[in-house]
C-alpha cells in the first residue's frame, strides 16, 4: 500500500510583532490663533521650574519635558482623524454587498436557473453602484485639489496629488546588514539602524570598528582634535542650494555676508 501525504507549509507569525502607528497632533489648529494662545498657557502651567530642571538628571528631565508636551497637547490641539482606505464604501454598499453574498449562497447550495439569474443581476448591481460611489469620490477629491491650488496651499496640494497617484502603499520594515542580506524581524532592523547611526554621527572607532571611514568619520576626528577643517565659500554655496524652499532665507543672509566672509570682518558673538 503507499500512502500519500501533501505538505503545506506556513509561516509562524506567533513572533511577529505588529508595529502600531502613534497617533498625529492635528499640528493645523495651530494655526488659530485661540489654539495657539490656549496651547501656550496650558504648556507653561505643566512645565515645572527650572530650578527643578536644572538638578535633576537628563533623562528624568527630557521624561518631564516631553509628558508637559505630550499633555498639554492632547488637551489642546488634539489628534489627526484617521482617514479610511475607502471612503465611498458606505453603509448602502455594505447592504448590497451583503444581498450579493446571500444570492451567492443559494445559488452554490441550488444551482437553479432563477437562482444563478439573480445572482448575476446581484453582482451587476453591486458593479454599477461601487463604480458611481468611486467616481463621485474621485470628482471630489479633482474639486478639492482645484481650491487648494487656488488657494495656494501648495504642500497640500501635492500631498493630495501624490496620494492619489500613488494610492496605498505599505510600509516596509525591512533593510539590509552591512553583508547584504535582508533583515525581516523588528528589533534586528531597529539594532541596524542604531548601529548605522552610531557609526554615521559618532565615528565607527565608538562602534567596535576601525576608524578607516572618510567624509564625517574625517570631521569627526578632526572635530575632536580641535583641527576642524573651515569650509569654503563654494562649500556653503553648494549647501544652501541643496537645502529645501523653505529654508532659502539662509540663502539671502550668505549673499549679503559674502564680501564680510572674504575679509573675515564678522561681527562678534553675543554669548549672554
Amino acid at each position: 500500500t503507499e500512502i500519500v501525504v501533501k505538505l503545506r507549509p506556513k509561516l509562524s507569525v506567533i513572533n511577529n510583532v505588529h508595529y502600531r502607528r502613534p497617533p498625529r497632533y492635528d499640528l493645523e489648529r495651530l494655526k488659530q490663533p485661540d489654539v495657539a494662545t490656549a496651547y501656550a498657557q496650558n504648556l507653561e502651567a505643566a512645565l515645572p521650574d527650572e530650578g527643578v530642571l536644572d538638578v535633576a538628571p537628563l533623562e528624568d528631565c527630557w521624561s518631564t519635558v516631553k509628558a508637559a508636551i505630550n499633555n498639554a497637547a492632547e488637551s489642546t490641539i488634539g489628534y489627526v482623524e484617521r482617514n479610511r482606505r475607502n471612503d465611498w464604501f458606505d453603509e448602502e454598499c455594505r447592504a448590497v454587498l451583503e444581498e450579493k453574498d446571500a444570492a451567492r449562497a443559494v445559488m452554490l447550495q441550488h444551482g437553479t436557473r432563477q437562482n444563478v439569474e439573480r445572482y448575476r443581476q446581484k453582482r451587476k448591481q453591486q458593479t454599477r453602484l461601487f463604480r458611481e460611489k468611486k467616481r463621485r469620490l474621485e470628482e471630489a477629491e479633482c474639486e478639492e485639489m482645484e481650491l487648494l491650488c487656488r488657494s495656494q496651499e501648495t504642500r497640500k496640494f501635492y500631498k493630495k496629488l501624490n496620494a492619489s497617484r500613488k494610492g496605498y502603499v505599505p510600509q516596509a520594515e525591512i533593510c539590509k546588514d552591512k553583508d547584504g542580506s535582508l533583515l525581516t524581524d523588528k528589533r534586528e532592523v531597529i539594532e541596524r539602524w542604531k548601529q548605522h547611526f552610531d557609526e554615521h554621527l559618532n565615528g565607527e572607532e565608538n562602534v567596535g570598528t576601525d576608524d578607516q571611514g572618510s567624509g564625517g568619520n574625517d570631521y569627526v576626528g578632526a572635530a575632536k582634535d580641535g583641527n576642524e577643517p573651515t569650509p569654503t565659500l563654494r562649500e556653503v554655496k553648494d549647501a544652501i542650494h541643496q537645502l529645501k524652499t523653505t529654508k532659502r532665507l539662509v540663502r539671502t543672509v550668505s549673499q549679503q555676508n559674502s564680501s564680510r566672509w572674504a575679509r573675515k570682518s564678522w561681527p562678534p558673538v553675543c554669548t549672554s
